[in-house]
């Protein structure tokens, strides 16, 4: 099944029996069954009827609300879970500290094993690029994630290795310019397509946290803070890189995305 993006400006989403139609001027631009569509992602001004949201919501599809530049608004998710008890485990582990380290130890060890393995990737097709410090100073991180005691302490570890690994990456790029990662406003095309990403990323788990029947609200990893989905973005730490990071790369790269 596939992702529904509807991105044309002015266009509505709307229905005729089960089936999904994109509409703009009275032209049908996309008529698609439900049974094809795995979550829809509408981006700016582009309107939704209720008959639409009604079908969407009785599927069982999830539904992304985005601004033009890729900002998640919200989303609106089917009831998909009843399981109190579940979130009630998860709440009380959440107050034990020493479950939170734990979690948030191999949350950063999978994410800078990953980061490696990028880096590792790259150089074995591209020879004559030299990644032998950031690959050494990113095993020395690594070896140290277990020996930390305290979020703060695993927290900067975490920081250290994405300030290395973001020094390695923005040298992979060969028909763009990055220079580093900044975000609120991406400054160029590279980080907008990786704060695109990131986001698309970090909305698929929270769907998936949602309907598993955990808060996606209360992680171990990243603190509580209101409004901030942090399970979800614990979950994506790991697969930043491989998905997002490899995916920009090769559009960027290979001409794809000029």
């Amino acid at each position: 099944m596939a992702t529904l993006y509807v991105t044309e400006q002015g266009a509505k989403l709307t229905r005729e029996s089960r089936r999904l139609l994109v509409v703009r001027d009275d032209a049908v631009l996309l008529d698609i069954p439900t049974i094809k569509v795995e979550r829809v992602l509408i981006f700016g001004y582009c309107q939704i009827t209720t008959q639409a949201l009604e079908l969407l919501l009785s599927e069982g599809i999830p539904t992304a609300f985005l601004s033009m530049e890729g900002r998640l608004k919200g989303t609106l998710e089917p009831i998909r879970s009843k399981n109190i008890p579940l979130r009630v485990a998860q709440y009380e582990l959440c107050r034990k500290p020493d479950f939170c380290l734990a979690v948030a130890r191999r949350i950063v060890a999978g994410k800078v094993r990953n980061q490696l393995r990028l880096i590792q990737r790259f150089a074995h097709n591209r020879p004559e690029c030299d990644f032998t410090t950031a690959q050494r100073d990113l095993n020395q991180l690594l070896a140290q994630v277990d020996r930390k005691t305290a979020a703060g302490g695993l927290l900067g570890l975490e920081g250290r290795a994405t300030a290395v690994y973001f020094d390695a990456f923005r040298r992979m790029f060969r028909r763009m310019s990055f220079e580093r990662r900044e975000r609120r406003p991406p400054p160029d095309p590279v980080n907008s397509l990786l704060s695109l990403g990131y986001t698309m990323l970090a909305n698929e788990f929270l769907s998936a946290v949602s309907a598993v029947g955990l808060d996606p609200y209360l992680g171990f990893f990243h603190t509580t803070s209101y409004g901030r989905p942090s399970l979800a973005l614990d979950l994506c730490e790991e697969f930043r890189h491989p998905l997002v990071d490899m995916l920009t790369l090769d559009l960027v790269n290979r001409g794809i995305l000029k």
